[in-house]
């Protein structure tokens, strides 16, 4: 008997890797190395197919995962679908990778691209510094557009109207820099109009920046004559420079030329190196300028020039700088201790001139009656005799230093009763015991005598 036997039947398929990775973009087009360029702004979208074996297949932004979902098509191809909805500057010549993940492939599949853009400026300035200009004299603006890619293309405007004439570029690629360099020749109609310089990449629209200068026109010098000679403007000053500065001020000073009579002005105009912000702007008929109210520690471009009725001289920069606050304490300090000590040494020097005025009076006030005779209780100083007063020095007396020195050699400690003040004192000598030294005195003087110390003060008739 035979036995019911069951038959199977199984289709095997072999799990292929695929071939290769394909990145496409939005219209099937295949993308490699360097794509683009894409503007700065826009959006992106990119495929990535693999067109066998159904992979998983994942994006990456060099070593970032951006996107790693993906679908199976209609025909059976894996795909996984990368948009950008913003292009930023960030994102110029990144690398996008779309790789397989499987990790039974030894050498994992995978396709780059990198992202060319055009780029849209990212400054535009005139760096002229801004001052009023002459009606019928050339001047020349510069103006610098940054950050475009291709460099930016740089447009002068007056009041809207593009000005087409002298007008000179460089390019400088490596930095993505254009400079235009216009030279423009005001009249009297142009005050109070805006002279702009516009930069843009005309590849991305809306990319436009400006930057705007509100004219100011100046009336030219005026020209006389002098016996048929024409004057020349003023020299510029001379040996200009920065004698002093602090954290809020600073102080600049330069020579002034000898303008043969004529008046003249000075003119100092300073501008904020960073911002070309103008700050102050002082007019003198010295060229020495004390500026303030500055910011401290900041760096400032001065400008200097002389004036007369025949026009301007040419202009002196100097570079100035302020200090920090710091500095200033340890100025102020170093002043405070000069002015401590000079009110120290006047005030000692006051005490002591009290101190022998006071002594002086109360001597007075205790000296004998007789106009002539002084008397010490303890005679002639030691002995009880009396000194005299002498209305003439003799021719044998010794001289006032003299006498002092031999005082000072006795090391004895003397007090002398003081001359009474209501006779005028011409010449004084008082003679003391015999063996003691002679002292003499002048008008207007009073000694005081010590073992080791003479203090000689002299008044003048002010005081007798």
């Amino acid at each position: 008997m035979l036995e019911k036997t069951d038959i199977s039947y199984l289709h095997l398929c072999p799990n292929n890797p695929p071939r290769e990775v394909i990145i496409m973009n939005e219209n099937g087009e295949n993308l490699q190395g360097i794509i683009g360029p894409y503007n700065e702004g826009s959006s992106l979208t990119l495929f990535c197919e693999a067109d066998q074996g159904l992979p998983a297949l994942r994006w990456w932004r060099d070593d970032v995962v951006l996107d790693d979902f993906y679908i199976v098509t209609e025909q059976n191809f894996s795909r996984n679908k990368l948009y950008l909805e913003i292009l930023k500057r960030t994102d110029f010549m990144v690398n996008l990778t779309c790789s397989v993940i499987d990790n039974n492939i030894t050498d994992p599949i995978a396709s780059s691209v990198i992202i060319d853009m055009n780029l849209k400026p990212t400054e535009v300035l005139i760096t002229s510094l801004y001052h009023p200009l002459t009606e019928g004299y050339p001047h020349e603006l510069i103006c610098l557009a940054r950050g475009a890619r291709p460099p930016a293309q740089v447009t002068w405007f007056l009041d809207g109207k593009k000005l087409k004439s002298q007008i000179t570029e460089s390019i400088v690629k490596e930095e993505n820099l254009t400079q235009s360099c216009l030279t423009f020749q005001p009249s009297d109609s142009d005050s109070y109009r805006n002279l702009s310089c516009v930069g843009e990449n005309p590849d991305i629209p809306f990319s436009k920046l400006e930057d705007t200068w509100m004219l100011e026109i100046q009336p030219p010098p005026e020209v006389t004559t002098q016996v048929s000679v024409l004057e020349d403007p003023p020299e510029e000053p001379k040996n200009c420079e920065v004698t002093n500065s602090s954290s809020k001020c600073i102080l600049v000073e330069c020579m002034k030329d000898q303008d043969e009579g004529l008046e003249q002005l000075f003119q100092l105009d300073v501008f904020d190196t960073s911002s070309k912000e103008l700050l102050v702007n002082i007019t003198d008929f010295n060229p020495e300028f004390h500026v303030c109210s500055l910011p401290a520690e900041s760096s400032f471009l001065l400008l200097l020039y002389a004036i007369n009725t025949y026009g301007e001289s040419k202009r002196i920069e100097i570079h100035a700088n302020t200090t920090s606050f710091d500095e200033d304490s340890d100025d102020d300090d170093d002043n405070g201790s000069e002015i401590i000590l000079i009110t120290l040494g006047a005030s000692f020097l006051l005490l002591v001139l009290g101190a022998a005025i006071s002594l002086y009076k109360i001597r007075a006030s205790a000296g004998g009656e007789d106009g002539n005779i002084i008397t010490s209780e303890d005679g002639c100083i030691n002995n009880q005799q009396k000194a005299y007063i002498l209305g003439n020095l003799e021719s044998g007396v010794a001289n006032e230093k003299d006498v002092i020195q031999s005082n000072l050699n006795t090391g004895t400690s003397t007090s002398l009763p003081m001359l009474p003040i209501s006779d005028p004192i011409v010449d004084v000598r008082i003679q003391s015991c015999p063996n003691d030294p002679t002292l003499t005195m002048s008008h207007g003087e009073f000694p005081l005598l010590s073992s080791n110390l003479i203090l000689q003060v002299k008044f003048s008739s002010f005081f007798i």
